[in-house]
């Protein structure tokens, strides 16, 4: 008869070294996505990861998959932006603190948040990214400022999470050529006027 306690540590040991190949080859895929590469390709990250081709589409069932898990990893790469601000204090440096956490965190992933904007379009995985990761942005919002908000006209979270969002800052840092500090000034006085409206 078969020891099979002979047999489970292999099982194990090959489990392990597919879980850490995933992640060499997603880790390789995000190196290059943030050094200015739009399209990596399978050939150029089985090259920096040291894996075959045919092992990434081994480990993945598709490139969608991939891309997926790896936008997953991202957000734990960056996850000290995206600490939550306490809701105490003056309303002026809460807002200059959540705008400064913005233009961190989106100066700090703009290559990969370009890279999941093209590839949405086609991709569920990308899709279901940016919702998860837009909620929780406006979550953080809507508890920083929920004294604000309690007594602020309707819509106004809604502002704010527009006026805060990727989409504006990278029109404004692209489409409108200004430079960092510049759009964190123009959103931070933006969130603030609405914020106080009516007030």
């Amino acid at each position: 008869m078969a020891d099979t306690n002979d047999q489970a540590p292999r099982i194990d040991g090959r489990a392990l070294r597919s879980v850490r190949t995933r992640r060499t080859v997603i880790e390789a895929f995000l190196d290059l996505v943030n050094e200015g590469v739009e399209q990596p390709t399978s050939q150029q990250v089985a090259e920096r990861s040291g894996v075959s081709p045919s092992t990434i589409f081994r480990l993945f069932e598709d490139l969608d998959g991939m891309y997926a898990e790896a936008l997953a990893i991202q957000t734990e790469r960056v996850a000290d932006l995206i600490v939550p601000i306490p809701p105490q204090g003056a309303v002026g440096d809460r807002i200059h603190r959540q705008v400064r956490a913005r233009r961190r965190l989106f100066e700090d992933v703009a290559p990969l948040l370009r890279f999941q904007s093209r590839l949405m379009p086609s991709s569920a995985g990308a899709r279901a990214n940016r919702e998860r990761v837009n909620r929780y942005l406006r979550g953080q919002l809507a508890t920083l400022f929920a004294d604000e908000l309690a007594t602020a006209p309707d819509g106004t979270l809604e502002a704010i999470d527009a006026l805060t969002s990727w989409e504006v800052w990278e029109r404004l840092r692209t489409a409108q050529g200004l430079s960092a500090a510049r759009a964190e000034a123009m959103v931070r006085t933006w969130v603030a006027s609405a914020l106080t409206r009516g007030r």
